[in-house]
C-alpha cells in the first residue's frame, strides 16, 4: 500500500499500474468503477494527475485509499 500511495503522490501512473493485476477493478469513491489496466490508466491520467497538479499536500489516510482498491 505504501508503494501505491507514493506512486499516486508522485503522479507515477506506470508504477501505479504495475501494482494491479491485468483484470483488476479499481472502485473509486468519487469517480466510479474502472476495470482493466486501460481504464485504470485513463482514470489515473485524467483524474489523479490533473488533481495532483494543484494538490499541495500528501495523501496520509492509507485506510481510505485502501478501501478504494478492490484487488491489487
Amino acid at each position: 500500500l505504501s508503494l501505491f500511495t507514493k506512486a499516486v503522490e508522485d503522479a507515477d501512473v506506470d508504477t501505479s499500474l504495475e501494482l494491479f493485476h491485468g483484470d483488476a477493478t479499481y472502485d473509486d469513491v468519487f469517480d466510479g468503477v474502472f476495470t482493466g489496466r486501460a481504464q485504470i490508466r485513463n482514470m489515473f491520467e485524467v483524474n489523479f494527475t490533473a488533481e495532483l497538479a494543484t494538490f499541495d499536500g500528501k495523501y496520509t489516510n492509507q485506510y481510505l485509499m485502501a478501501q478504494s482498491v478492490t484487488r491489487i
